[in-house]
């Protein structure tokens, strides 16, 4: 079902942003086969399956965000060595969510960081993650805000 899904994401990254760069970062254990489909899907494919640290942070450790948080700096650490002159925006999707006919692409295609904010959190600000967008220009700040979130969350 994962599979099916992130296959779906894929598809409709592709469709919905125009000239897209896709990485796909995953920690799950897959055969031959599974492999091979991510391969030929996607511009990038890291199965990081004997990375302990990530997998701490993704299957054990007690908040959730640090999973996310080490994935994508694993990412940025990869990114920065490679694609950064040629990118223009980030986008971060979750490889359980479709892109859908009501996405407008020109409203994202400009130097702003664009992040949903949920309405029924009251108590705090609170923003999803599962899909969002970031300007080129702000990707080493946020790598360096999350460094900081990893070297400080015993305290």
């Amino acid at each position: 079902e994962r599979m099916t899904q992130t296959i779906n994401t894929i598809n409709s990254v592709r469709r919905f942003i125009p000239d897209s760069h896709i990485v796909l970062l995953d920690n799950s254990i897959l055969n031959t086969f599974e492999k091979s489909v991510f391969e030929k899907m996607v511009d990038t494919f890291i199965n990081i399956t004997d990375n302990n640290v990530l997998n701490y942070y993704t299957d054990v450790f007690e908040y959730k965000a640090f999973g996310e948080i080490s994935q994508t700096l694993l990412f940025f650490e990869l990114f920065f060595k490679s694609h950064y002159t040629r990118v223009k925006n980030f986008f971060k999707i979750t490889g359980r969510y479709e892109i859908n006919a009501d996405f407008d692409y020109t409203q994202y295609d400009n130097n702003l960081n664009i992040f949903k904010k949920s309405l029924s959190i009251k108590e705090k600000e609170y923003y999803y993650t599962c899909f969002y967008k970031l300007d080129k220009s702000i990707l080493k700040e946020v790598q360096a805000i999350f460094e900081g979130f990893i070297q400080n969350k015993e305290k």
